[in-house]
């Protein structure tokens, strides 16, 4: 059993780089714990107002902290297997959104 994993990002580095490709604003500041679970109770009693389940609540405002790093070095090792730049596949995915109708480019044309 091999573990096919990716790039080890912070969250807000991951945004950084979501927003470098589609031409979004990148994160200005990373929220510290205590605010996040506060979002994440603040979405369910919203939730429970509006009769349905938001974006964020606290189940995934606390799965949002959690420490999630994964090692593909055994598959690397025995099988070859190697990532392509994590950029190169943000890119790819982006233009299959807005190629396919669910996002709008928002970057100047070149």
């Amino acid at each position: 059993r091999y573990i096919l994993g990716g790039h080890h990002l912070s969250f807000r580095e991951a945004w950084t780089i979501f927003a470098r490709v589609t031409g979004g604003r990148p994160p200005m500041v990373e929220a510290p714990p205590h605010l996040v679970r506060f979002a994440g109770r603040v979405g369910d009693l919203l939730g429970r107002c509006l009769g349905g389940e938001g974006p964020l609540n606290s189940a995934a405002a606390e799965m949002s902290l959690l420490c999630q790093h994964f090692s593909s070095d055994r598959a690397r090792a025995e099988l070859g297997y190697a990532l392509r730049p994590l950029e190169d596949t943000v890119e790819h995915a982006w233009r299959w959104f807005v190629d396919n109708g669910y996002a709008k480019d928002r970057r100047p044309a070149a």
